[in-house]
């Protein structure tokens, strides 16, 4: 997928009209400035000058540690190699921020901008719900069936070790000290020995718990064995792309979420993946976003196990919850884990439909009534944006 489609859909089918120039995050960096920005539109010679600005921040999720993002200006932080000229000080500029995530975060870059007095719109919508349905645009062709059949108890996917994916090193230290992980297909690559420890000391100074810290560093040589299912050298690219085969030789698939942390609510193209491939899943996710995901409309399995783990305020509770289920699981017979997934395939057809036919309205109605609400609401921009454009975008956006 060209990440920047939906952005110039945007630009030109609204922003435009408007004057708003448009940026986008093109990449994502571990040290300052942590998000590489570059613009959505080409400017030509005879431009007018920009009105104002608009900023996509929806790709990854928002760290405590990027906000100087919001408290300093940005042409630092853009990419001169792919503008040409300095053309914008987007600080001077009427803002417009769109975002992909329900969080404290969110929250504080609101009160942030909200020292100017006239704070800026913040408009919040679903994009990786819109950036999977163009992803697997081609799987709904595959005629893809509920298996009837299975060789492994679990599959999970958890390649990308950082300290802002603690919870993955956790997590694969559990399968192994259960010895779970030899009833499962898992893909993880972890740095050598010295980086991991650094990863996990520095995730400890972000998000707490020295026991764990420790244990975990008395653990180290199982946490640097890697587990490989598809390659050793994982890549962006892998996320457009759904294994079918493999994901289906598995009972169950775990999702190891992107963000885990901070309550935040915020799902990646990951959480779709089993809903292709109509797996049944237990999440290692953030608290409270089994929930978010069935505000959108899609079912869970609290009818087959305990999913009261997305409930569970403590981050190491919460894993420790998660695996439980997991080792219930590995204790049904193989007849009794196939009759039970005979009894998820209404939920299974369910979320493959919905995710096909009807999320792609849902996620567009939210960013225009979105749009709506928070232009109505701005100082700048109130009297200004007329809602036929905002339902204008809409009609072009479902098209």
């Amino acid at each position: 997928m060209n990440l920047h489609y939906l952005y110039k859909k945007i630009y030109d089918e609204f922003l435009k009209k408007y004057r708003i120039d448009a940026f986008a995050t093109d990449n994502f960096s571990p040290t300052p400035p942590y998000y590489l920005i570059r613009p959505v539109n080409e400017l030509q010679k005879n431009y007018p000058v920009p009105y104002g600005s608009a900023l996509f921040l929806d790709q990854e999720p928002i760290y405590r540690s990027f906000m100087p993002i919001f408290t300093k200006s940005r042409t630092d932080l853009i990419d001169e190699s792919n503008i040409g000229t300095r053309r914008i000080y987007l600080q001077l500029l009427k803002q417009v921020f769109f975002v992909s995530e329900i969080s404290p975060e969110v929250v504080e870059i609101r009160r942030i901008l909200a020292n100017n007095k006239k704070p800026s719109p913040i408009v919040y919508y679903f994009y990786h719900g819109l950036a999977s349905l163009d992803n697997y645009r081609n799987y709904w062709k595959e005629d893809i069936q509920v298996p009837t059949s299975h060789d492994k108890l679990f599959i999970c996917y958890q390649n990308t070790v950082n300290s802002y994916r603690w919870h993955r090193i956790q997590f694969q230290l559990r399968l192994r000290e259960t010895n779970l992980i030899n009833q499962g297909l898992v893909s993880y690559n972890p740095p050598d020995k010295e980086k991991l420890k650094g990863i996990i000391q520095t995730a400890t100074m972000r998000h707490g718990n020295k026991t764990m810290e420790k244990y975990a560093l008395n653990k180290i040589d199982i946490l640097t064995e890697p587990s490989i299912i598809d390659t050793d050298s994982p890549d962006g690219s892998m996320s457009t792309f759904i294994d079918i085969e493999n994901c289906q030789r598995a009972f169950v698939h775990v999702v190891s979420e992107t963000a885990y942390y901070n309550n935040k609510q915020h799902l990646t193209e990951k959480i779709f993946k089993p809903i292709v491939a109509k797996q049944p899943f237990l999440l290692v996710g953030a608290r409270g976003n089994l929930a978010y995901l069935r505000r959108y409309g899609f079912k869970t399995f609290s009818d087959f196990w305990d999913e009261s783990y997305d409930d569970i305020t403590d981050n190491i509770k919460r894993i420790d919850a998660v695996l439980a289920e997991l080792v219930k699981l590995s204790k049904l017979s193989y007849k009794e884990q196939c009759t039970m997934r005979e009894q998820m395939q209404d939920i299974l057809e369910h979320n493959w439909h919905h995710f096909y036919h009807n999320l792609k309205d849902i996620i567009v109605d939210e960013l225009t009534d979105n749009m709506k609400r928070e232009f109505s609401q701005s100082y700048f921009w109130k009297n200004f944006v007329k809602e036929e454009d905002i339902d204008h975008l809409n009609k072009i956006l479902k098209f």
